[in-house]
């Protein structure tokens, strides 16, 4: 279970507007993000429809896709 009183959880739409990115991106961003094991915990679904996101874990998460960390990986 994750402790969720520990870190800055957004959703999903909530994180369109503090990153400037589309939906879609998010939805994108957040399906690797599950598929990598040290992002798995910054993910937690308390429905099909409410989906929470660690705010510090995404943007480490970006900054490395953005150096190109994930980019042969199978996590897409």
């Amino acid at each position: 279970m994750v402790d969720l009183s520990k870190g800055n959880y957004k959703q999903k739409g909530e994180l369109t507007d503090l990153f400037n990115i589309s939906r879609s991106t998010v939805q994108r961003y957040v399906e690797r993000m599950v598929k990598i094991p040290k992002y798995k915990e910054a993910v937690t679904r308390l429905s099909h429809k409410l989906v929470l996101v660690n705010v510090d874990m995404f943007a480490k998460f970006i900054s490395e896709l953005d150096k190109g960390y994930y980019r042969n990986e199978k996590t897409a």
